[in-house]
């Protein structure tokens, strides 16, 4: 009995990492421009120093050198439009200024 509940625990726990990778994952991130759309740059709502696409389906941002996007309740950011897109954990207090109306999804604060 002891071997038995050794191997179901063992089981147990291989699973649940296995599982726990697989959840703990984000979204897919999708292209934030669909092909064929150039994105119409305008001052955001909060701060005239970042702009952002208001034609472009996502929340899509500029400030200094840096492509700003945010989707499924993170933020990336990139050089280049076409990427890569990296996860940002501290934003600049420029995107931090932004008015809600900014947002086209829920805003993150």
């Amino acid at each position: 009995m002891y071997r038995g509940l050794k191997l179901l625990l063992a089981s147990l726990v291989v699973w649940g990492t296995l599982a726990g990778g697989v959840w703990a994952q984000p979204p897919p991130l999708p292209p934030p421009i669909p092909e064929g759309v150039a994105p119409q740059w305008g001052p955001a709502p909060g701060n005239p120093h970042v702009v952002y696409a208001p034609n472009i389906g996502g929340d899509l941002f500029r400030y200094g050198r840096q492509h700003y996007y945010y989707y499924g309740g993170r933020w990336y950011r990139a050089r280049s439009l076409h990427g890569p897109w990296r996860a940002v954990h501290r934003l600049p207090r420029g995107l931090l200024r932004l008015h809600r109306s900014a947002f086209k999804s829920a805003p993150p604060w």
